[in-house]
């Protein structure tokens, strides 16, 4: 069970959370908002570049599609099942600092360690094996104190912010998320050198770029001081049975629409996990490193392009018929990409995906 300072008449269901002074102006939204920013860039760094780098260093050429592949798989079950957890146990979370912010410290010292592991103990290892283990325990360590950190970042925006201004703030993350991405891939694909060997040091260099943007937003949150009334125990199993719960949403169409997410997300995150090497094994790029990150800035401009005009007409069309003609265009778009020849010609095909 967790010991935690939980009121004794049900903690967030008796919070209210009117704030004399909720976020409105745009500097303040993209403050609040700048967590985000640094983690799609920490993110971005290391799964498409950094970590296939990496490994390579430890893994023959045989093995690395198997080692990155689970790798990445045992990363996203832990975030799919850590950053709800995290963010329910924030809904509960009593301190003089508020609710989300506690544990955002938390998570965010807990990723200096396993940081410092990757980047730094990973690279020196004396044996493939050794090198092997600290990669994993490293990354595996990485997953869980990051969703910890993003679970209650995610309950900033609706307690922090003016509610006529949600959906600038929403608006503004997705920009900050984008050009976090945009940076790590063409940042990435520039420093990383590309047989890997400098992958450690690159890594650490997320440290002071993700704890400033953190800092900014932890600085902007506005939470109010919450004391406890009384320390009570949480128990795991009632925080996962209340977390996972759906209840009439699974009659309702809701486990369509997450089947729907997993399969256009799995095509999505295979592209991006697996594609330096595809780049490296299959295209032969000179410099397989810096043409995924162009292929990641690519994708990403036109996303951000895209998911404007997508919106708009969503709201016009319909979002069903929309997702319906975007999900052929994606399918297009793969097709076309395992036609490409050239690393050129796989990052315009990319840009129909």
């Amino acid at each position: 069970m967790l010991f935690h300072c939980i009121g004794k008449k049900g903690g967030a269901q008796q919070y209210n959370w009117a704030m004399s002074s909720k976020l409105a102006r745009p500097r303040e939204l993209l403050m609040l908002n700048a967590y985000f920013m640094g983690n799609a860039f920490k993110w971005n760094m290391i799964h498409p570049l950094i970590l296939p780098a990496l490994l390579l260093n430890f893994v023959d050429d045989s093995h690395k599609n198997t080692a990155l592949g689970l790798l990445t798989f045992l990363g996203l079950v832990l975030a799919a099942f850590l950053q709800p957890l995290s963010g329910a146990l924030s809904d509960q979370w009593r301190s003089r600092w508020g609710r989300r912010r506690p544990l955002m410290v938390i998570g965010a010292a807990l990723e200096i360690l396993f940081l410092l592991v990757l980047g730094g103990l990973a690279p020196r290892a004396s044996s493939h094996a050794r090198g092997l283990l600290l990669i994993f325990g490293g990354y595996v360590g990485l997953q869980i104190a990051s969703n910890l950190t993003q679970g209650p970042g995610q309950g900033l925006l609706p307690d922090c912010v003016a509610k006529q201004k949600l959906g600038l703030a929403s608006g503004l993350k997705n920009l900050l998320e984008m050009l976090g991405l945009v940076a790590a891939a063409l940042l990435g694909g520039h420093l990383l050198a590309a047989d890997g060997h400098n992958a450690g040091q690159v890594l650490l260099w997320l440290l002071p770029v993700t704890w400033t943007l953190l800092l900014l937003t932890l600085w902007t949150a506005r939470e109010p001081s919450l004391p406890a009334e009384r320390p009570v125990p949480l128990h795991l199993k009632t925080l996962w049975r209340e977390t996972f719960h759906f209840g009439d949403a699974l009659q309702q169409g809701f486990i369509w629409l997450i089947a729907q997410r997993f399969f256009f997300l799995f095509g999505m995150y295979g592209l991006q996990a697996f594609i330096q090497y595809y780049l490296r094994d299959v295209l032969h790029a000179a410099n397989p490193v810096r043409e995924t990150g162009n292929l990641l800035a690519v994708l990403t401009v036109a996303l951000s392009a895209l998911a404007v005009l997508g919106g708009w007409l969503a709201d016009r069309r319909g979002a069903a018929a929309v997702i319906r003609v975007a999900g052929w265009l994606a399918a297009s778009g793969y097709l076309l990409s395992m036609l490409a020849s050239t690393p050129q010609q796989l990052v315009l095909y990319s840009a129909v995906l």
